[in-house]
């Protein structure tokens, strides 16, 4: 057999220790939870938006191609929003396969996919940086000063900023980043000038209305780089080089905007996706700390940019992407998406000819993060009250009702439990997400408020009111207040362990 290039052995190699790194903490908290007698959920990395994946596989799963709030009862399915989630859990249905499972795959799929993008990437651009094989093993594993900020209270970690974070995060992350970086492939530009036009345009429409379904504002970030760019050329006098740059953004651009156009209609044409929308904010924490949490790679930058003055592609993505996030906008922080990939590659023109710094990076870099990220989520499985894990009695709970249940039924339990509902059992609950909750604040007192209650005949008829047909009571409600006294007034259809799941009598 023919022995494999130089660029794919180093695609596999990066891949396959990607995905041993990344499934690293999930396969120690599996054991850790089998080890304690409890159930881990599959995810280690901002739960609450995790949870809410498995909800929308759970919307799919369950035939549904129209997106519907997950956690505010009273929404209907109004939008084709979210697609990504909601094939793959017509996937995980079709092959009856577990959501968590198609979920992992997809994100395991995904980090290798972007791999290869960015090693794609970097070979596009051997001329200006001779070291790109080293750029590109750096893409992949660099991380920021996130472990750095917890010892002086900084408390963010941005995943979407870097690759390897992004595949440890979620399913969507990575295949998001991927997107991004062939969006940015200067390689367009030389196939526009062979005369493969129509490849081109086809490309760069096809990129553009993939970022739309899965990243949004990676499309401001690419169509303004490729604009940037093609006003630089511009005003050199370069008309041609100008023209084929706004080519791309014109393109890209076209394959984006009727799905974007469509997703802006619709939330604001939808009451609960509006409210939705007023609340899903990210707005950056501060410069100071931001700038903190960016380096050393901004400095790298800056210095491998001095080194070599002219800034390429990559410049222009750094300044699109703070261009956006300094925008007075909600999602400030997603416009950071991939950030650390052109850092990086700047960085590298200063890096390339000091190779005795990279071990220094090493550790002072990639050990500290790496520890926190896998680390710190294992040490949190030692705390009995830990969200990464659920009682085999809830874990049966929720099993019951996803199997005996009639679809699309509607669940009152607390703001804790309320996350697991929609993800393990595909039914409603009236409070469980801060952003998919609408009204969160107001919705989450309701919910306190009439779990604590000790009224039975007002209980009861707010229960009526707002249509509830099951009450789910487990330890983490008894943790807000004792059972009150109306609970016997329902019918017990589930009990063990302190978990009972009550009916509710029309």
């Amino acid at each position: 057999m023919p022995r494999a290039s130089p660029f794919r052995r180093q695609a596999m190699g990066l891949v396959v220790t990607l995905w041993l790194v990344t499934l690293l903490p999930y396969a120690v908290l599996y054991l850790i939870g089998q080890w304690q007698g409890r159930v881990f959920v599959g995810l280690i990395y901002n739960l609450y938006d995790g949870l809410s994946y498995f909800a929308k596989m759970q919307q799919g799963y369950h035939g549904a191609w129209r997106f519907r709030l997950p956690y505010t009862a009273d929404a209907e399915p109004t939008a084709y929003l979210f697609v990504f989630h909601l094939a793959l859990g017509h996937l995980a249905r079709f092959l009856h396969v577990p959501i968590p499972v198609v979920y992992h795959a997809a994100r395991l799929l995904g980090g290798a996919f972007l791999v290869v993008a960015l090693g794609l990437w970097f070979r596009s651009l051997r001329e200006e940086l001779p070291a790109w094989r080293a750029a590109w093993t750096w893409s992949v594993w660099a991380v920021g000063m996130e472990a750095w900020g917890f010892l002086v209270g900084y408390g963010s970690i941005i995943p979407e900023l870097y690759p390897f974070l992004s595949t440890l995060a979620n399913a969507h992350f990575p295949w998001a980043l991927a997107f991004l970086t062939l969006a940015m492939h200067p390689g367009w530009l030389r196939r526009w000038q062979q005369g493969e036009r129509v490849c081109v345009m086809a490309g760069m429409a096809a990129l553009g209305l993939a970022l739309a379904l899965l990243a949004p504002f990676g499309v401001l970030v690419a169509g303004t780089a490729w604009g940037l760019w093609a006003l630089r050329m511009a005003r050199e006098k370069a008309w041609p080089e100008a023209r084929s740059r706004a080519w791309m953004a014109l393109w890209l651009g076209a394959g984006a905007v009727p799905y974007l156009a469509y997703v802006a209609w619709v939330v604001h044409q939808d009451p609960w996706l509006a409210g939705w929308n007023a609340q899903n904010q990210t707005p950056i924490e501060g410069f100071g700390k931001t700038l903190f949490l960016f380096s050393p790679w901004w400095i790298l930058a800056l210095l491998g940019w001095w080194r070599q003055g002219a800034l390429g592609i990559a410049g222009y993505w750094i300044a699109a992407g703070w261009a956006w996030a300094l925008a007075p906008l909600a999602l400030q922080r997603r416009m950071w998406l991939g950030m650390a990939v052109p850092l990086v590659t700047l960085a590298m023109r200063w890096l390339t000819p000091r190779p005795r710094h990279h071990r220094w990076m090493v550790l002072v870099l990639l050990a500290p993060t790496w520890a926190l990220m896998i680390g710190g989520a294992i040490l949190n499985a030692r705390f009995p009250g830990s969200m990464l894990f659920l009682s085999p009695s809830e874990w049966r709970a929720l099993q019951w009702m996803a199997r005996h249940l009639p679809p699309d039924q509607r669940v009152l339990t607390g703001p804790e439990t309320g996350p697991y509902v929609p993800a393990f059992t595909g039914h409603r609950v009236f409070y469980g997400h801060i952003f998919e909750t609408y009204p969160a604040e107001a919705e989450r007192t309701w919910v306190v408020q009439t779990l604590c209650e000790q009224d039975g005949s007002r209980v009861l008829s707010a229960l009526r009111a707002r249509s509830v047909q099951w009450v789910l009571w487990t330890p983490r409600e008894s943790a807000l207040c004792s059972p009150p006294a109306w609970l016997a007034a329902l019918t017990p259809v589930w009990r063990e362990g302190g978990v009972t799941l009550y009916r509710v009598k029309k």
